[in-house]
């Protein structure tokens, strides 16, 4: 089946930056996925007239696609992303002390050690410059006589550390790790809020029947909302059957792993009950994700509740670029989190972003055509 009329709805993950980098990005990479076909693609410009959802539509290849970016960054900007290092650090060692009592860490250890080993990497760098900055001063107090220059060199130490410190995005890591911590607590009213508000635009789009394909796509901490997203909609009647739901990149047990997560439980469940379509993609390499278990496991008890036809699968990413360049790739863990979203530079990459969400190409054919499956 080749799709003429496709909406999307797109939640970015735990993000300041907001539509304007999204459709930037979008833009460059359709544009490269185009040329790489040898055709023509038009992205629009951006459609603000609805709030916190701004639109962008593409033209390709007889297909048009009506994107939706469902916006929350103004939210992490605001009132999610400490500036200054003593409320940073205040908020970070409450979640992580939170966390250690809360958390089911004997089933986060069994599903996956990568994003545990990712979120204690803030840690390990502070030992790190803590003990390397020991260090130099020690020596710099044996050989160097005057006071002036020994508070100067500590200043400078300090300086340096937090440098690094922000340059590694370690400061990115535990701010991810405090709103989820918020999130399983169920501490956030202004995203349930927002929540609701991205129910009400996705049960709209699903009442007119206007689109041959509605795709609802979660990256990253925006693959958590999804859940949350389809009790409401299920609470409201809404028919999910044309929704096909993708999650990439996700790190869903962030929260449902956490013991007092009851509301965010009963949101998996009802998502579980739901005779959907889930297509779950994840890079064993992207330390950031929980890749190929599937948004339920380790969260519900029994998974035989689970009636979705879910389908997990690898995006491969190393088979859209050359050795060389995927190693330099992976290397830099924090861009590697968003190749998800972007274009490889050959198309005998199995996964391509543009295949799913600006292509003639269905849902279903996407999957058989492009996806190894778990």
């Amino acid at each position: 089946m080749t799709v003429s009329r496709r909406k999307v709805f797109y939640l970015s993950g735990f993000d300041p930056r907001g539509a304007n980098h999204y459709h930037g990005s979008y833009k460059k990479e359709a544009e490269k996925y185009a040329r790489l076909q040898g055709k023509d693609i038009k992205v629009s410009g951006r459609d603000r007239s609805t709030p916190h959802n701004v639109r962008w539509q593409i033209d390709y290849e007889g297909t048009f696609t009506d994107y939706n970016f469902l916006g929350w960054d103004d939210l992490v900007r605001t009132q999610h992303w400490d500036k200054k290092p003593w409320d940073l650090f205040k908020n970070a060692a409450k979640a992580y002390i939170d966390n250690f009592k809360i958390a089911d860490w004997r089933t986060a250890f069994k599903l996956s050690r990568a994003p545990i080993i990712t979120l204690s990497y803030p840690l390990i760098v502070i030992l790190g410059l803590f003990v390397l900055g020991l260090s130099i001063a020690n020596i710099a107090f044996v050989f160097i006589p005057y006071t002036i220059i020994r508070i100067l060199i500590l200043l400078g130490l300090i300086w340096g550390g937090v440098k690094i410190f922000s340059f590694v995005k370690a400061p990115w890591l535990l701010r991810l790790f405090i709103i989820n911590n918020k999130l399983a607590r169920d501490h956030i009213p202004a995203i349930k809020e927002r929540l609701n508000l991205f129910a009400d635009y996705i049960e709209n789009a699903l009442r007119n029947n206007e689109y041959d394909e509605y795709l609802l796509i979660g990256h990253s901490n925006g693959a958590t909302f999804i859940p949350l997203i389809l009790k409401t909609l299920n609470e409201r009647g809404v028919n999910l059957a044309p929704l096909k739901i993708v999650s990439l990149g996700h790190c869903i047990p962030l929260v449902s792993l956490s013991q007092k997560a009851h509301y965010y439980h009963e949101a998996l469940e009802t998502a579980a009950s739901l005779p959907i379509d889930w297509l779950d993609i994840g890079a064993p390499a992207d330390g950031t994700c929980y890749a190929l278990i599937g948004p339920y496991k380790g969260a519900l008890s029994d998974l035989n509740i689970v009636k979705n036809n879910l389908r997990l699968a690898s995006p491969r990413f190393h088979t859209g670029y050359a050795n060389d360049t995927y190693k330099k790739l992976r290397a830099n863990k924090y861009s590697f989190h968003f190749l998800y979203l972007t274009c490889p530079d050959k198309l005998a990459g199995e996964y391509n972003y543009f295949d799913l969400t600006a292509s003639p190409m269905s849902y279903e054919e996407f999957i058989k055509s492009r996806l190894k499956l778990l």
